[in-house]
């Protein structure tokens, strides 16, 4: 049996807390969560899912004035 394991999407650490920043909805399945590690979350200014409006799609979204 194998285990999916959470990494970061932009540095691919897979240690310490990772934050659900987007999500992907596959018809014909699950689907998947992207995440980021909270360094990557501060240097790119990415948005965590926990701060996104009603209505959000999922796609990863970014402070104004960051770097990507």
């Amino acid at each position: 049996m194998s285990a999916v394991v959470p990494f970061c999407g932009w540095c691919f650490t897979t240690l310490g807390a990772l934050v659900t920043v987007g999500f992907v909805e596959v018809n014909s399945g699950p689907g998947w969560y992207r995440h980021a590690c909270a360094a990557c979350v501060a240097h790119h200014g990415i948005v965590p899912a926990d701060e996104q409006p009603d209505g959000w799609r999922g796609e990863v979204t970014y402070r104004a004035g960051t770097a990507r």
